[in-house]
């Protein structure tokens, strides 16, 4: 069998001695990446919301073999794919997502817990969506408050702790934020 030009799925491997022709493998299994689905719940800026499963690749497990989702959304890549329930695939846009929730609550490192305090605040977001929870603030020592963190943060999605779960809120979505403690 010859692969058809254009035919990017096959890819001629070799021709084994003995063999009646070259061995095909596919492309796909060959460069597929092994990654774990996870259920989420996206809150998109038209008032949409949107149910599925994104995908978490193998190499942004934790170090405690946990699935690491604020690592999909805080990645360069301006679109993710979400798969939907019925099994389509829809290319997500980042930007246009206001928040992501169903997430697991990750376990911390002792050291993070120690060196960055919870925040007490609540946060209100594009289109009125009001949580009330907590943020680790990983900040310097120079500039330790709510304010530095929110101005200083390269992260564009910020994990906030809910009562109703642990949330990832995109930064660039809040319109104001009212520190609790």
């Amino acid at each position: 069998m010859t692969p058809a030009r254009g035919d990017a799925s096959l890819i001629v491997l070799s021709l084994l001695p003995g063999a009646p022709g070259p061995v095909l493998i596919s492309a796909v299994d060959t460069y597929r990446i092994a990654k774990e689905r996870l259920d989420v719940t996206l809150t998109l800026i038209g008032g949409d919301v949107v149910e599925g499963r994104i995908f978490v690749p193998a190499p942004l497990l934790g170090h405690s073999g946990q699935l690491d989702p604020a690592a999909v959304f805080n990645d360069r890549d301006s679109f993710f794919p979400l798969e939907l329930p019925d099994g389509e695939v829809l290319l997500m846009c980042k930007a246009r997502i206001i928040e992501v929730a169903g997430l697991p609550l990750a376990e911390e490192s002792d050291e993070i817990r120690a060196s960055a305090p919870m925040s007490l605040l609540q946060i209100t977001l594009a289109g009125g969506i009001t949580h009330f929870g907590s943020m680790r603030l990983e900040v310097r020592a120079d500039r330790p408050r709510l304010l530095d963190y929110l101005n200083d943060c390269e992260q564009t999605f910020l994990t906030l702790y809910t009562d109703q779960g642990v949330r990832l809120v995109n930064r660039t979505m809040i319109e104001c934020v009212r520190p609790l403690d």
